[in-house]
């Protein structure tokens, strides 16, 4: 009947997706053009953002890019905007006087200051180094380190261990291996691939120990493997699409334990524990990528864990044709149909030379691999092989010593987690605004912000303590701008701003290089805490924006944005009212229609400031009208002329107005329109020629910087890149990273030569 139950219980198995609890999350890959650089150099930086769910876009539209040092000082820091796709491109300048030394890039987005900060990319750099410099004799002793699944060495049942041969510089070695039991039979004889790794499965005897023994550079290596322990365990199989797991525990200390699952596509999911403390998880709906097994004691603390690598599609017969030799600058030739031809996709490609110390990153092991896990051993990279079986070897033998660090399991189950930052989708300028007099709240007012640099302008209302949030378009980054705020009566005031600043991840280093007696790659790890809500506990900083006050000086009179004066006038020599009205680009449309009123139908297909006089699908007869781009109603009014006090319409002013004999012209935003017209709920243009008395000017606004602009915002994009291979002769890496639509992944590492 024991068996009967298993039997069924296989067959049913356990679809994903039921009950899940879903667990946004984002990735980044980031990549500079090359690792060595000096004084003077630009960094190009290039990457991109990925949802780790179905979604097909990215959630955030702004990602964070920061150089620091050694010492884990800042140097730099970009604010980037992102394609519609995730990929963002950027320029950073190395600044002159730098001390020479190994600096890093770091790329992370406001979603993902919610996890770790060791889930965020870093990439070491060198400023005024070689690789030469600092190549140093390598002893090239040999190392070796056990992986046993599930995090440790049971008893009395198969288990799989994964094995590494590397050098002392972290190199991975390929060597024929023999394991044997101290009473020196042998149990596997096999082979570790060119990336270092190979997996053996066998079963443990109580009392017994084990040992690797190899050969390498002519000397004999003895490993003894790990300890073995009596605590319970998980173990997988992985057959095509399904999951087959097994909880070994010789202790029989579990009864009413958990299983969990976690994966990127699904969130986290909670599995049967049975009586047989077995059973099978059906991935036929899952994506390609990383899942995470993971065994709980009757106290919820997690005890043992697995990963395994699911991959529903074979690279074999699909491996590319590459041409590997080249002659000085000649065109990169690609494999046909290598590169997507849709514009969604995104492709990266560099060429390195071939002797680098440094680790490179590529996307497939960045955005599937090392957002999520943390391990002792770099993570393999593609080498030069049709074998596909050696790639899976390599892969399933990391994410045995790897380590998830993207969530605290156990805190999340107790207490779900919870997203303190959201995704960035829009650039918000956040404040409050108070009176001097006991610091009051500006109850119900409402504030005024103008870029100073193009003129938009942004107006919203304060709530009842003053505070107030409006979205603004993507500004540059040292970008300034003037507010302005107004109590409920539409009075000028001297206020206080305070305006909420960028909370941003202290730095912190988990893949710091270190010079030892050679150059070597040291992959530490750095531990995140959460708080009891799941919180993330990584030290942060306030990033802060700068204020300064201006008085005795209107905004829009003093920077010239929605006002033009005297001497403007004069200098620009405009022929008519119409002709004047190019000067207000940024907000107003200008069309000519038989009929205003009837409610702007034609103003969408209306003159753009700084066009001609006449569009063909307008009659140039028509009377002039005025709409505001920002209209708040769906049929707008045109804007009314207010001439010396009196009421014109925009033909009036065309066909009467003596540009000459005009003092100034001011387009008043919405608010200040309805204080001398009611019903201006568009805003106005206000003219006073040069016979209207002198006015005294009285507003008191302040000006602010916010700490990040868009460094990007200006950077030409070219779609249509040629590459060409180094003009000096050597053996380079070509490395291409893809990622398709789909969200799947290839990344590429081949050989070339540059010969004279």
């Amino acid at each position: 009947m024991k068996t009967l139950r298993l039997i069924l219980f296989l067959l049913l198995g356990f679809q994903l997706g039921i009950s899940a609890q879903k667990l946004p999350i984002e990735r980044v890959f980031l990549t500079s053009d090359r690792l060595d650089y000096n004084d003077g150099d630009s960094i190009l930086l290039e990457g991109k953002v990925m949802t780790g769910d179905t979604l097909a876009t990215t959630y955030s539209r702004y990602i964070y890019v920061e150089l620091f040092n050694a010492k884990d000082s800042l140097i730099n820091r970009q604010k980037l905007i992102c394609e519609t796709n995730g990929d963002f491109t950027s320029k950073m300048q190395v600044d002159y006087g730098l001390e020479k030394g190994y600096y890093y890039l770091r790329a992370y987005t406001k979603l993902m200051q919610n996890f770790p900060n060791n889930t965020y990319p870093i990439v070491p750099i060198r400023i005024g180094l070689t690789s030469k410099q600092e190549q140093v004799a390598s002893k090239e002793d040999l190392f070796c380190k056990f992986f046993p699944e599930g995090g440790h060495l049971g008893m009395g049942e198969a288990q799989n261990v994964a094995i590494h041969l590397h050098n002392q510089n972290y190199r991975p070695v390929s060597e024929s291996y023999v394991i044997i039991n101290m009473d020196g039979d042998t149990i596997q004889q096999q082979k570790t691939t060119p990336g270092g790794w190979q997996t053996v499965s066998f079963t443990p005897s109580k009392g017994m120990n084990y040992y690797l023994k190899t050969q390498y550079n002519g000397q004999n290596y003895t490993f003894i493997l790990p300890e073995k322990h009596q605590s319970p365990l998980i173990q997988t199989i992985l057959n095509k699409n399904r999951l087959y797991y097994k909880i070994l525990q010789p202790d029989n200390s579990i009864e009413n334990g958990k299983i969990y699952l976690y994966s990127s596509y699904v969130g986290l999911l909670e599995l049967p524990f049975n009586k047989e403390k077995m059973g099978i998880v059906d991935l036929r709906d899952m994506n390609n990528g990383t899942i995470t097994l993971l065994l709980a004691n009757n106290d919820g603390k997690i005890i043992s864990h697995v990963t395994r690598w699911h991959g529903s599609e074979s690279l074999e017969g699909n491996v590319p044709q590459w041409k590997t030799s080249y002659s000085s600058c000649e065109l990169l030739e690609l494999p046909d149909r290598l590169l997507p031809n849709d514009s969604a996709s995104s492709f990266f490609i560099r060429i390195l030379p071939e002797e680098q110390t440094l680790s490179i990153p590529q996307a497939e092991t960045a955005l599937l691999l090392e957002n999520d896990f943390t391990s002792n051993i770099p993570v393999p990279v593609r080498y030069a092989t049709p074998n596909e079986k050696e790639r899976e070897t390599d892969w399933r033998g990391w994410l045995l010593s790897a380590r998830m660090i993207r969530f605290d399991v156990a805190s999340l189950v107790r207490n779900g987690f919870n997203y303190r930052h959201q995704p960035e989708t829009a650039l918000t300028i956040s404040g409050e605004i108070t009176g001097n007099p006991g610091e009051y709240p500006l109850e119900n007012g409402s504030v005024t912000i103008m870029n100073q640099y193009n003129g938009y302008t942004y107006e919203t209302e304060l709530d009842k303590n003053g505070k107030f949030t409006i979205t603004v378009d993507d500004y540059q980054d040292k970008c300034t701008f003037f507010v302005q705020g107004r109590d409920k009566k539409h009075n000028n005031g001297e206020y206080n701003y305070t305006f909420e600043n960028d909370t941003l991840p202290e730095i912190s280093n988990h893949k710091k290089v270190r010079l030892d007696e050679e150059l070597t790659n040291e992959f530490g790890t750095s531990h995140g805490q959460y708080s009891i809500d799941g919180n993330n506990l990584m030290p942060e900083i306030i990033v802060k924006g700068r204020v300064r006050q201006e008085t005795h000086e209107s905004t829009e009179r003093f920077y010239g944005i929605r006002f033009i004066g005297k001497e403007a006038l004069q200098k620009k020599n405009y022929q008519d009212f119409e002709q004047m009205l190019t000067y207000f680009h940024g907000f107003i449309i200008t069309t000519r229609q038989d009929n205003p009123d009837a409610g702007g139908e034609n103003a969408k297909r209306g003159r753009e400031p700084g066009g001609s006089h006449a569009f063909s699908d307008q009659n140039p007869w028509a009377p002039l009208a005025i709409y505001s781009r920002r209209s708040s109603v769906l049929k707008p009014k045109p804007l009314p002329v207010i001439v010396d006090g009196e009421r014109w319409t925009a033909e009036e002013a065309n066909s009467l107005l003596d540009m000459k004999n005009v003092e100034y012209i001011e387009l008043l935003t919405p608010n200040k329109a309805q204080l001398i017209l009611p019903g201006a709920i568009d805003g106005a243009i206000v003219i006073r020629t040069k016979k209207w008395e002198k006015e005294t000017v009285n507003s008191k606004g302040i000006i602010y910087t916010p700490p990040l602009g868009i460094a990007n915002i200006d950077l030409e994009y070219h779609d249509n890149k040629t590459y060409k291979v180094p003009n000096m002769p050597g053996k380079y890496q070509l490395l291409i990273d893809i990622v398709k639509t789909d969200k799947t992944v290839l990344s590429y590492r081949i050989p070339i030569e540059v010969k004279d």
